[in-house]
C-alpha cells in the first residue's frame, strides 16, 4: 500500500470511528477546511431562511438538511426541516424533524406544537392530543410559548371533546 493510500486509509478510519462515537460532523469538518465552521453555517443558515421565507420550501428543506447533518445537536435546524416539510405537505417527514427539535430542547413548545399541526393533517387525532398536551404543559414563559400554550389549550380541548363523542 502507498504512503499516501495508508494515510486516506488512516484519515478514513478516524473519521468512521468519530462519526460511530456520535461527533457532529461541523466537528469533523472543521478538522478538514481552512473556514471557519461557524460563519459557514450561520451563512447557511441564512440562506436556508432566505429560500423559506421566499416559499423555496424544496431548496430551503435541502439546504435545512445539510445543516441537521453537519450539526445535529441544533434545534432550529431540525424546525427549520421541519418547516419545509410541512409546507410541502411532507407531514410525516416534518413531525420527524419536529419531534429531534424537541428532544433537543424540551423547554421550547414550538416544534411540538407545529408536530401537533402534522399530526392533525394526516387525521391521527392521539397523535395530536400528545403534542398539544406537552405544550400546555411546557415551563417556558416567552410570550410566544404562552401564546401556543393557549392555542394548544382550546385544541385540546376540541380534539378531546371530539374523541369522547366517538366512544
Amino acid at each position: 500500500m502507498t504512503e499516501k493510500k495508508a494515510n486516506h486509509q488512516k484519515q478514513s478510519n478516524i473519521l468512521y470511528d468519530a462519526i460511530a462515537l456520535g461527533v457532529p460532523f461541523k466537528v469533523l469538518l472543521s478538522d478538514y477546511v481552512d473556514v471557519d465552521v461557524d460563519v459557514l453555517m450561520e451563512n447557511l443558515y441564512k440562506l436556508a431562511s432566505s429560500l423559506y421565507e421566499d416559499g423555496e420550501y424544496e431548496k430551503a428543506g435541502q439546504f435545512f438538511g445539510i445543516l441537521c447533518l453537519l450539526d445535529y445537536n441544533e434545534p432550529k435546524f431540525s424546525i427549520g426541516a421541519g418547516a419545509c416539510m410541512q409546507e410541502l405537505k411532507k407531514y410525516m417527514e416534518a413531525n420527524f424533524c419536529y419531534t429531534h427539535a424537541t428532544m433537543l430542547d424540551a423547554d421550547d413548545p414550538k416544534p411540538a406544537f407545529h408536530a401537533g399541526e402534522c399530526c392533525l393533517a394526516i387525521n391521527d387525532t392521539r397523535g395530536a392530543i400528545i403534542c398539544y398536551d406537552f405544550v400546555v404543559k411546557s415551563k417556558n414563559k416567552d410570550p410566544h410559548s404562552k401564546e401556543l400554550r393557549k392555542q394548544a389549550t382550546h385544541i385540546l380541548k376540541v380534539l378531546k371533546k371530539a374523541e369522547s363523542s366517538k366512544d
